[in-house]
């Protein structure tokens, strides 16, 4: 049975088997059953099919005569249900009309007096999802088009729309076709990726990486060329004397360390600038973090060295706090995703370490980080002291005009100290010190008082702490104001200058608090209308399709005409994103007419099961989180009515997410196996496709493969949703049961078991793959059995969501759920 179908459809069986057999009725039942209903015997039509329908057994006649019996024993909801499935049936086989298919028809409408209006409702998705596709096709959305195709595959005719259903199935052959043509140009010899070499406009690459990655890599760094040309020069490009550096990058870290120029490097090197050869030298950081996050790093930093190498060749120096200060403050710089770079915010780690010893007494002084005369390397601790300077020279704000007034004594600075020699102090005091500066400082301790008041009580709160967010989005708000009139004021800093610092805290509430794990749509909304007054429209649109995504799925309250003006303004940006709005337009407003037809079906009353089938199938095909959430409602209301049975589907669908970071090594989920594998960590998925509330039971059999050692963890997520702790129960590497709780913590997962105070019995082999079967009796209480055990009860020391999703999990090995079924109970 199709796993959608089986949603739809609430495929019925019999309660406490440990997995769903089909019925296998005999060859003459169908005889039996006419001889029945032209006796007209209704009760013994129920009594006769009804172990079979719950058995398994889907036949047109079947439903056809089931229904009828309902009917004619006044049981209205559950008749339109069976006859519903009977016309629909007919309708996709795509046979003429017939008397008996027309009176089913008539039936169905005198017994459901919504279900003329639900058979329209499902028609106009049909028509217009296949208006869709043709358009999607047209913009050469191939992905997004079998997408629809998916989803009213049950609603297809066979005859009528078999031109669709070939290009169904010859979409979905493509999408195979690319995948195994991709896997086979990833299968390099020995897994050594080639030097690709690219020149861009400002640097020369020659890099361990993918192509499309290096030429990604080009556009940012080009971009950040900007920000050093404006805080070494100025901003004065003309001013620039300088050729092309060389970015090298290798593929892992052992490599670049074999030519590393000194001694043995440090485990923690990412890279370093050689200013012999113009080169900057760091390596592929996705395998050791996942992301190239790390790499953009050190580039940032390395990449910087290049202009005050540059600067010093006319005859002075720059001491270490001021390069390598310099250096860092660029760590703090971020990459969008039109590869543009946002303005450095503080680099956390240098902020984190400053704030420690400023508050600890612990490390260096200001003075002996700017006493110290030497180009060379100064101690490592000095770092965040250096960053903490030229952070400060470059980001403190007149409270009244908003100008960085700390940057032409910054820039006299570097301009005196690299043309001749000074001692780096005296020099320090001379320019930054004299009457009339910024900060009123007429000592040194004044200075240092007034940078740690500052880094201490203006920055760190803005990086860590409560209420982080509330001041980032009160500083956008600022900036904005000031954007405003920015056009009428003769000084002070301009309209994009402001929007570029609105942009920066925006993002860091996108990135860093919100994450991409938890975004929030009026942030995503706000940086969008940030970037569109910036002209940057790639990555303003891919801001409002993040927010018209959560949108979709229900996480995002926007109302109709703010939803409409996103869409339109996508189609602005690019006539190709004009067939995606139009579905996602479409979308919308059937989904706000599904929500009218069940408030017609709530003020009737009398049709739970049929209310709860509609919203069912709605949310499957419209994809939609808010109908699906309806639907779990109105399963429990058409549960106490009486009129649903037990229900199972099969443990399968297509939306899996997870709470963790790092990647899977492997996963695969159909109708009969949910497989994911991860060496040494764990890991886990939850399908958001299906969604529980109430009494109902897991069961399958668990498949353990690998190493099993005693870390090792094969099972089940129980209860689990995007934002709440997750549920585990499984077996561990010694053949134990174990039941663990997953929480996400901090960018990470904590994962704890649980202390058992229940007897198992004997551990389960490991060559045993065993049947397990997990029901969840009440918000804590567990009921588990595994093959013929008797069952355990086991109460949780927490509640579980009230909705939830169920998944997979899986920790050093791999994890195989076979055959797995949901049994929902009413």
């Amino acid at each position: 049975m199709n796993w959608k179908g089986a949603l739809l459809f609430l495929a019925l069986a019999a309660s406490g088997t440990w997995a769903w057999q089909p019925g296998a009725p005999a060859l003459d039942l169908q005889e039996d059953v006419a001889t029945i209903v032209e006796e007209e015997a209704w009760a013994d039509v129920l009594v006769l099919l009804e172990p079979e329908l719950r058995g398994g057994l889907e036949e047109r006649w079947a439903f056809e005569a089931y229904g009828r019996a309902l009917a004619a024993l006044e049981r209205p909801d559950e008749a339109a249900y069976y006859l519903g499935r009977a016309v629909d049936a007919f309708d996709r086989s795509g046979a003429k009309s017939t008397r008996d298919s027309r009176k089913n028809e008539r039936t169905l409408y005198e017994l459901d007096p919504f279900a003329k209006a639900r058979v329209s409702y499902f028609n106009r998705i049909r028509k217009l999802y296949l208006d869709c596709v043709d358009r999607l096709l047209e913009d050469d959305h191939k992905g997004l088009a079998q997408d629809l195709l998916d989803r009213i595959e049950g609603l297809l005719e066979i005859e009528e729309h078999a031109s669709y259903l070939t290009l169904l199935e010859e979409l979905r052959n493509a999408d195979k076709d690319v995948d195994l043509e991709a896997a086979a140009e990833g299968d390099e010899e020995d897994g050594v990726r080639p030097i690709y070499k690219f020149e861009s406009e400002h640097y020369v690459f020659e890099c361990a990486l993918e192509p499309e990655v290096v030429q990604a890599l080009a556009t940012t760094m080009d971009d950040i060329y900007g920000s050093y040309v404006d805080i070494y020069f100025g901003g004065d490009e003309e001013r620039v004397q300088l050729g092309k550096a060389t970015i090298a990058i290798f593929q892992t870290w052992d490599d670049m360390a074999e030519v590393y120029p000194g001694p043995t490097p440090s485990p923690g090197l990412g890279g370093w600038w050689s200013p012999g050869e113009s080169k900057v030298v760091c390596y592929d950081t996705r395998e050791s973090s996942g992301s190239l996050d790390q790499m953009l790093n050190t580039l940032f930093h390395e990449a910087s060295h290049q202009f005050m190498s540059a600067m010093t060749l006319r005859g002075g120096f720059a001491p270490a706090w001021l390069n390598e200060g310099t250096a860092c403050f660029f760590e703090g710089a971020r990459a969008l995703q039109d590869r543009r770079v946002v303005w450095p915010d503080a680099a956390s780690s240098r902020l984190s370490s400053l704030s420690y010893m400023l508050t600890s007494g612990e490390g260096p002084s200001f003075a002996d980080v700017i006493g110290f005369n030497s180009p060379a390397s100064y101690p490592g601790e000095y770092y965040a002291f250096g960053w903490g300077i030229v952070y400060y020279m470059q980001e403190y704000e007149d409270p009244r005009t908003l100008d960085y007034v700390w940057r032409p004594y910054y820039q006299e600075y570097v301009e005196s100290i690299t043309v001749e020699p000074a001692n780096s102090r005296e020099l320090f005091d001379e320019i930054f010190l004299r009457p009339g500066n910024p900060g009123g400082f007429r000592t040194f301790d004044d200075f240092e008082k007034g940078v740690t008041s500052w880094i201490l009580d203006e920055i760190r709160p803005m990086h860590q702490g409560l209420e982080r967010r509330d001041l980032r989005i009160a500083r956008v708000e600022k900036y904005l104001a000031a954007a405003d009139v920015a056009a009428d004021r003769f000084t002070g800093p301009s309209e994009a200058e402001l929007l570029g610092r609105a942009l920066r805290d925006i993002d860091f509430v996108r990135t860093q608090i919100d994450t991409a794990q938890y975004p929030v749509g009026d942030t995503l909304v706000r940086q969008a209308a940030i970037l569109g007054r910036l002209g940057r429209e790639g990555a303003e649109a891919y801001m409002i399709q993040q927010a018209l995504d959560l949108a979709d799925a229900g996480d995002f309250a926007l109302e109709d005409e703010a939803y409409k003006e996103l869409n339109d303004r996508l189609g602005e940006i690019n006539e190709l994103y004009r067939s995606i709005g139009l579905v996602r337009n479409r979308t919308r407003a059937m989904r706000n007419d599904a929500k009218e037809l069940l408030e017609e079906y709530a003020a009737d009353g009398g049709f739970p099961l049929r209310a709860y089938t509609l919203a069912s199938e709605a949310a499957r095909t419209l994809r939609d989180k808010e109908l699906l959430e309806l639907a779990t409602d109105l399963r429990a209301e058409a549960a106490a009515a009486g009129v649903l049975p037990t229900v199972i589907v099969p443990f399968a669908g297509e939306n899996w997410t997870t709470i963790y970071t790092s990647q899977d090594n492997a996963f695969e989920a159909s109708e009969t196996l949910v497989a994911l594998e991860r060496k040494g960590s764990p890991g886990g998925r939850i399908c958001e496709d299906l969604l529980f509330t109430g009494q109902y039971e897991l069961r399958g059999r668990l498949n353990r493969v690998g190493n099993l050692g005693r870390s090792a963890l094969n099972g089940i997520v129980v209860a689990g949703t995007p934002r709440d702790p997750w549920t585990v129960v499984g077996v561990n590497g010694r053949g134990e049961l174990t039941i663990m709780k997953c929480e996400s913590l901090g960018g990470g997962v904590d994962s704890r078991s649980l202390q058992l105070d229940v007897d198992f019995g004997p551990a389960i082999e490991r060559d045993e793959d065993p049947i397990l079967a997990v029901r969840v009796l009440s918000e804590r209480v567990l009921s588990i059995r595994i093959d013929d055990r008797d069952p355990v009860e086991v109460e949780l020391p927490y509640d579980l969501p009230k909705r939830s999703h169920p998944g997979i999990f899986t920790k050093s090995g791999r994890t195989e759920l076979v055959d797995f079924v949901i049994e929902v109970f009413p």
